[in-house]
């Protein structure tokens, strides 16, 4: 794909392109090409350039607060955003060795050790991660 970038970037002095508006759907290859004439002969050359726009991640929709009855299942779910796309991690905030990797954390055979808060996490390795909670409430 080819296209120029005219308004949403600018060549700074030391050669470098500086995004005025950063999205990750700017993500792709880009085919630069100089023109210009030297001692009476054109010259053209060519040379393409990845442009990789990193964002953070966000979450962007988790399960609300759930009750389930003993032994039934319960599945919560977590989605995010961000690029690269984000790796999810469920926690329990009572239960140190309680995780799960992945949006999906489905219970089943419930029983009142699962009640708590849960914290779905996402992570893509750009400034920080994103965390948002549920709670999960097993009833006899």
């Amino acid at each position: 794909m080819i296209f120029t970038v005219v308004i949403l970037s600018k060549l700074l002095e030391n050669g470098f392109w500086h995004f005025l508006k950063q999205s990750a759907r700017f993500n792709n290859i880009f085919l630069c090409t100089v023109e210009f004439f030297f001692k009476s002969s054109y010259v053209r050359h060519y040379g393409f350039f990845l442009v990789f726009i990193a964002v953070s991640p966000t979450i962007v929709h988790i399960s609300q607060n759930q009750s389930v009855i003993e032994t039934n299942s319960i599945t919560l779910f977590c989605n995010a955003s961000g690029n690269p796309i984000p790796n999810i991690t469920w926690t329990k905030i009572d239960d140190a060795g309680f995780k799960y990797d992945g949006g999906e954390l489905t219970i089943n055979d419930t029983n009142t050790n699962n009640t708590g808060v849960y914290s779905c996490t996402a992570s893509n390795g750009i400034r920080g991660n994103a965390s948002s909670f549920t709670s999960v409430n097993v009833q006899c």
